[in-house]
Parts: structure tokens; sequence; C-alpha cells
């Protein structure tokens, strides 16, 4: 099984709703904030596991060793500098882009649920606190698999970490505009 597979997607789903129904039966979140949780959940499994293509869960076997990474040049981080002469190439430009805009609007979808279903995520401090917690994993994952496994199983690819967490505040902007929207409407509903 890997990473990217549709299977670990379903079983972290499965995982979550378990954890989501034992904290809703003793009351600890309610019905809606159960179900805005799980979609802001779920969307990020999908992400998580959409950005780490072809890493296996088991018999990993490295691309390159760690002790050849200085003797070729080669870094584990992709810095947003190092596609500024790529994007002269019309195809490098378009598959950057794609590569990386899809993931970070599933984000800004995610963020939004956050947003809808967490009181505490509304507010500017916890929803910042939020968003690096959610990019540490995508920064912390591949990491943690090349000490591991000794070896560049995936880089930690920068330039998404830049557009996902500009997209986590535009979800939670979308989402607080929302919410003010629907309480003026109540508010002229009432009247």
């Amino acid at each position: 099984m890997y990473f990217d597979s549709g299977i670990l997607t379903l079983i972290m789903a499965l995982l979550d709703i378990s954890i989501l129904s034992i904290l809703f039966r003793f009351k600890a979140i309610s019905g809606i904030q159960f179900s805005m949780v799980f979609a802001g959940n779920f969307i990020f499994f999908w992400i998580f596991n959409n950005v780490f293509p072809d890493i296996p869960i088991n018999n990993h076997i490295p691309i390159i060793k760690m002790e050849t990474f200085e003797s070729r040049e080669i870094s584990e981080w992709i810095w947003l500098r190092d596609y500024f002469d790529a994007f002269r190439d019309q195809t490098i430009l378009k598959n950057f882009f794609q590569n990386n805009l899809i993931p970070s609007l599933s984000i800004l979808c995610s963020s939004f649920f956050y947003t809808l279903g967490l009181k505490w995520h509304r507010k500017v401090k916890w929803a910042l606190i939020s968003g690096m917690m959610h990019f540490a994993v995508f920064i912390a994952f591949p990491l943690i698999e090349n000490r591991i496994f000794d070896g560049l199983v995936y880089k930690v690819n920068m330039p998404f970490l830049y557009f996902g967490l500009f997209f986590y505040f535009v979800g939670y902007a979308i989402c607080k505009f929302f919410l003010y929207l629907k309480k003026k409407y109540f508010i002229i509903n009432d009247k």
C-alpha cells in the first residue's frame, strides 16, 4: 500500500470518525462540529496522501542514500527560488501550478470547514497556530522518512507550503465573512 492510495485515505477517515464519535459521545463536540471537523480532516487526509506520491507504507527503498546527498549536491528542500529559471518554460510552469494549486485550494476548503465548525478556530491567533501545525506535518513527514529509511524518500516542497498557508488563511477569511453575513441576515430577519 502507498501513501497516495485511496484505501489509506479511507482508513484515516474511519479512524477520524471513531475519534470524533468518542468526542461526540462524551459531548465534547456537537453534531455540527462533528460533521464540519470530519469534512476538514478528510480533505486534509486526501491532500496529505496526494502530496507524497509513490511512497510505500512498508518496504521503503530510498531513491538516493543520505550519504550521497552532499556529494551530488542534492537538497531535501525545494525552494521557490529553485523554480525561477524554470518559470521561463511553459510546461514546467504549468506543472508547477497544477501540482501546487490544486492541493492549496483544497486546503482552503479544509480551513473553511474548521472555521465553520470550531469556535476557537475563528480567532486569528488560533487559526495561525492551527495552520502552522497542519503544514508542520508536510515538513516533518518527509524529513522523518529520510532519517528512518536513510535516503531521499521525498523532498520538502516549500512552494506548496507557501501557497497552502496563504490559502489556509483565505479559507479562514472567507468563512469569517460568511459568518458575518449570516449574522447580519438573522439580525435583519428578526427586525
